[in-house]
C-alpha cells in the first residue's frame, strides 16, 4: 500500500485497501542503511502521511481514514500530523477538511519546530493560489471554533469544580460545627469532673465530721461516672458518623468523575457522527461525478457514430452519382415541395410533426429513385 501511494497509483492503492484494510495502520520506517548526506534521513510514516505528502485526492484520503481513523492523530518523527503534511504540500481543500473533521485537535497541534498547520500555510508562498486561500480561511475558522469549544469546556469544568468545592465547604463546615459542639460538651464534662474532684477533696477533709455527706458525694460521683460512660459512647457514635460522612464525600467525588467521563464520551460520539456525515457526503459526490462522466462518454460515442454514418451515406451518395454519370443515366433530383404562402402564425405540434413526416417521405422517394438508377446501370453492364 505504501509503495502504491509513493508511486501515486491511487487505483491500485484503493484495491489494496479494499482487500487488506489493516495495511492502513502499518508504520513504514526507514532503516538508514543507505548512506545520505543528512542525519535526519531516517523517518517513520503511515500510509496516510505519505498520501498527504503526494497530494492524494479526497476519495483516497477518505478510504485511508475509513480503514484507520486514528492515523489522523499519529505524528512522524518530526512531530508532523497528516494535517501538517497536507497543508505544507498543497493538498486541496477537501483533503484538509477531511483531516480537520477526523481530528479537530490537530488544528492547534505543533510539530517539533513549534509550528501549527495555520502557521505553516502563513509562512508559505501558496496563499497566492485560490485553493490555498480557501484552505487558509477554512483553517482560520476551524481554529477559532476549536478555541471557542475549548473555552466552553474549560468554563463548564470550572463551574463543576466550583459547585463541588462549595458542596465540600458546606459539608466541612457542618462537620466543624459538630466537632465544635462535641468539644464544648467535652469541656463541660471536664469542668464537671474538676468540680466533682474539688467536692470530693472537700468531702475527704470533712469525712470525719460528716460521713453521711461523704456517702452522698460518693453516690454523686458514681452517677457522674455513668454519665461519662454515656458521653464516651456518644463520642464513639459521633466518630462513626464522621466516618460515614467521609465515605459519602468520596462517593460524591466518584460521581463527579463519572459525569466527566460521560461528557467525554458524548463529545467523542458527536465527533464520530460528524466524521460519518462528512464521509457520506463525499461518497455521494463521488457517485454523482462518476455517473456524469459515464453519461458524457456515452453521448460522445453516440455523436461520433452519427457523424460516421453521415460521412458513410455522403460517400455512397457520391459513388452512386458518379456511376449514374458514367452510364449516362439521369440523376433523380429531390422534389422540393411547393410552398403555399400563408399568413404568419405559430405552428402547432401536429403541423410540425406532419411537416417532418412529409420530408421523411420525400427523402425515401429520392433514395428509391437512386436505387432504381443504380440497378439499371448494373443491368446495362
Amino acid at each position: 500500500l505504501f509503495l502504491a501511494l509513493e508511486d501515486t497509483d491511487w487505483r491500485r492503492a484503493l484495491q489494496i485497501i479494499d482487500g487488506m484494510p489493516e495495511q492502513a495502520a502499518v508504520w513504514v520506517i526507514s532503516t538508514g542503511t543507505v548512506e545520505t548526506t543528512f542525519g535526519w534521513s531516517l523517518w517513520r510514516r503511515l500510509p496516510l502521511h505519505e498520501a498527504c505528502r503526494r497530494q492524494a485526492p479526497a476519495w483516497m484520503i477518505s478510504a485511508l481514514l475509513s480503514s484507520y481513523p486514528f492515523a489522523a492523530e499519529e505524528a512522524t518523527q518530526f512531530g508532523e500530523l497528516p494535517l501538517h503534511l497536507a497543508v505544507e504540500c498543497g493538498a486541496p481543500p477537501e483533503v484538509v477538511n477531511l483531516l480537520v473533521v477526523t481530528y479537530l485537535h490537530g488544528i492547534c497541534a505543533q510539530d517539533q519546530s513549534g509550528r501549527t498547520p495555520l502557521e505553516i500555510l502563513q509562512d508559505s508562498e501558496m496563499l497566492a493560489f485560490e485553493d490555498h486561500q480557501v484552505v487558509f480561511e477554512s483553517l482560520t475558522r476551524s481554529q477559532e471554533t476549536y478555541l471557542t469549544l475549548l473555552q466552553q469546556h474549560a468554563d463548564e469544568v470550572k463551574e463543576i469544580k466550583v459547585r463541588h468545592a462549595a458542596g465540600l465547604v458546606a459539608i466541612r463546615q457542618h462537620h466543624d460545627e459538630d466537632l465544635q459542639q462535641e468539644q464544648e460538651q467535652q469541656e463541660k464534662l471536664l469542668a464537671a469532673v474538676e468540680r466533682l474532684g474539688r467536692i470530693a477533696e472537700e468531702a475527704k477533709k470533712n469525712e470525719a465530721k460528716n460521713s453521711e455527706q461523704v456517702h452522698h458525694l460518693t453516690h454523686v460521683a458514681s452517677t457522674q461516672k455513668e454519665t461519662l460512660t454515656l458521653m464516651d459512647e456518644q463520642i464513639r457514635n459521633i466518630t462513626s458518623s464522621n466516618s460515614q460522612k467521609e465515605i459519602r464525600i468520596e462517593s460524591l467525588e466518584t460521581q463527579v468523575s463519572a459525569k466527566d467521563q460521560q461528557i467525554a464520551s458524548l463529545q467523542s460520539q458527536v465527533h464520530d457522527l460528524q466524521g460519518d456525515l462528512q464521509r457520506m457526503a463525499g461518497w455521494q459526490q463521488d457517485v454523482l461525478a462518476t455517473q456524469i462522466n459515464h453519461t458524457e462518454d456515452s453521448m460522445q460515442a453516440m455523436v461520433e457514430q452519427f457523424v460516421g454514418m453521415v460521412d458513410m451515406l455522403a460517400g455512397q451518395d457520391d459513388r452512386l452519382t458518379s456511376l449514374l454519370k458514367t452510364r449516362n443515366i439521369p440523376n433523380p433530383q429531390k422534389q422540393q415541395p411547393k410552398s403555399v404562402p400563408s399568413p404568419r402564425r405559430n405552428k402547432t405540434s401536429e403541423e410540425k410533426n406532419s411537416a417532418r413526416e412529409q420530408r421523411n417521405i420525400m427523402d425515401d422517394e429520392t433514395m428509391n429513385h437512386i436505387a432504381a438508377a443504380a440497378t439499371t446501370a448494373l443491368q446495362v453492364d
